[in-house]
């Protein structure tokens, strides 16, 4: 289900082994990145409280949709007691990128990563208008990967896959992630100011990652 900021959510769990237990909260941010040691995120942000024990339960909206699986919680500093308390920051896996696991899962047996074979490392800058925009920037390359193999070279910019505007970094490579081996992607790049644009065929790790 569409889920956007300020919309109403219920993140059902079994705290304590309380058992099913209810709390209800609002989106606070969708998209958000950098939150943990893992590439592929997007997390929903809600205050819907998560307490310790309600990881893995369904987060939905006021219709009862799925919107989410309630994945982690931001703490504060443990106080006296040992305890480590929420801080309003609770956070969930998109229910469409966890149905897209779910169905790898069922196929395949393990979870299937497109893989561009590069590194990159988010460049920011502005747009005409003015507007703060993130760019990636090639740092790394994997020797016979489908980055290499289709001309992208180190210090390339990536400006757009698909015809879309990379404007969010980590964002475009949960894009890259999601896309089937075997696609065919386009990739527009700035070459030291100069716009090239290129078509990679997307692959997969042996391992998925």
């Amino acid at each position: 289900a569409d889920i956007a900021v300020g919309d109403v959510v219920l993140a059902i769990g079994n705290p304590y082994g309380f058992g099913h237990s209810v709390s209800q909260g609002i989106v606070s941010g969708v998209g958000r990145f950098g939150l943990q040691l893992s590439t592929y995120e997007g997390y929903i942000q809600t205050d819907a409280t998560i307490h310790l024990g309600s990881s893995g339960g369904a987060l939905i909206d006021n219709q009862g949709r799925l919107v989410g699986i309630n994945t982690l919680i931001y703490t504060a500093g443990a106080e006296r007691s040992g305890e480590t308390p929420g801080i309003g920051i609770n956070l969930a896996t998109p229910s469409e990128l966890a149905a897209s696991v779910l169905e790898d899962i069922v196929k395949y047996g393990r979870v299937i990563r497109g893989w561009l074979g590069v590194s990159v490392e988010v460049l920011l800058s502005e747009s005409q208008s003015g507007r703060p925009v993130q760019q990636l920037i090639v740092t790394d390359l994997a020797s016979g990967g489908p980055a290499e193999r289709a001309g992208i070279q180190l210090n390339d910019i990536i400006v757009a896959m698909d015809g879309e505007p990379v404007v969010d970094g980590r964002a475009a490579m949960l894009q890259i992630a999601q896309l089937r081996p075997g696609h065919l992607l386009r990739v527009n790049l700035d070459r030291k100011g100069a716009p090239v644009e290129l078509e990679a065929v997307v692959g997969t790790r042996a391992n998925g990652g």
